[in-house]
């Protein structure tokens, strides 16, 4: 694993990835083909982890779903002076899955190459909401120097921290030096959960609100609010991608994978676009306030009754 990491980020190739054609990295993401699973994991070889480096300060992890079903994304934004970390995976042990080693190799790597020095340099782990697959490896970054993580299960903390004082209905911005991440609220799924805008790859990350797989949706109208809100802000800022936490989806329309499912054999892509947002949007208005289960070509509409 560290050899991959450190071939992946020598300053050089760090070099070539800054500067590459970004329309080339969206389509590459596009296409992006994750590790999907194995119908024989006991004997599978991967590596807990797939890392992909969209560019030299973006960073995509991917936890195998030999190791958890799940097998959730992880994303990580390194700006000039604080990098932020949104979630932590679903295995807590750091050697069945080393993300705290891993992710301060990378942020080691990026600070080598920008020439900056580490002490000044801070880590920020959020969480796209508080469900134990994006919480569980928290405790890995305890104690570790120049690191915060915000409580999963604290909404005052949260709120606090963030400065979204008027919940669900502020949008707050996080500065990470030449970087800025807005922060929305999206409850509906989960009562903390958020999604954040990137301004540097103008990427919506939606956690589990919205991805290509089953929107298990908890509270309809609180959901339904959400989603009207993301619509909003994407008409107002350029998208690039919206990006989930996991996928459930077939390349085949309407077709998921059976949920603990350890083998995605042609999976869907992870990139959902604001027209599938806006379909989301258009549907749930058609529905009302009669949650029912619905399939479309890239999700279903789940509700938690």
């Amino acid at each position: 694993m560290n050899a991959v990491i450190f071939f992946f980020f020598a300053c050089a190739l760090y070099v070539v990835i800054s500067t590459g054609a970004y329309g080339e990295t969206q389509a590459k993401l596009m296409q992006k083909q994750w590790f999907a699973g194995s119908i024989h994991c006991e004997i599978d070889s991967h590596s807990a982890m797939e890392v992909f480096a969209f560019n030299a300060n973006t960073f995509i992890i991917r936890q195998s779903k030999c190791l958890h079903y799940e097998a959730p994304f992880i994303y990580l934004l390194l700006g000039d002076h604080k990098a932020l970390l949104l979630d932590t995976g679903a295995t807590a042990s750091a050697k069945q899955f080393p993300l705290a080693r891993t992710v301060q190799t990378i942020i080691a790597q990026h600070l080598i190459c920008i020439k900056r020095q580490p002490k000044a340099y801070k880590l920020h782990a959020l969480h796209s909401h508080s469900h134990s697959d994006h919480i569980a490896a928290d405790l890995q970054f305890s104690g570790l120097e120049g690191v915060s993580v915000v409580p999963p299960h604290q909404l005052t903390v949260l709120q606090k921290t963030l400065q979204l004082s008027d919940w669900p209905n502020s949008i707050s911005v996080f500065e990470l030096g030449g970087r800025n991440i807005s922060v929305i609220p999206t409850p509906g799924h989960q009562r903390e959960a958020i999604s954040l805008y990137d301004d540097q790859t103008q990427w919506l990350l939606t956690g589990d609100t919205f991805y290509p797989g089953r929107l298990y949706i908890r509270d309809w109208l609180t959901f339904k609010n959400s989603i009207a809100r993301l619509v909003e802000f994407s008409e107002m800022n350029s998208i690039s991608a919206i990006l989930g936490t996991h996928i459930e989806m077939s390349v085949s329309a309407k077709k998921d994978y059976p949920s603990g499912s350890v083998h995605h054999p042609n999976e869907v892509s992870l990139v959902l676009t604001t027209k599938d947002l806006q379909l989301l949007h258009r549907q749930l208005i058609i529905m009302g306030l009669q949650p029912e289960k619905v399939r479309m070509d890239k999700f279903i509409i789940s509700p938690l009754k």
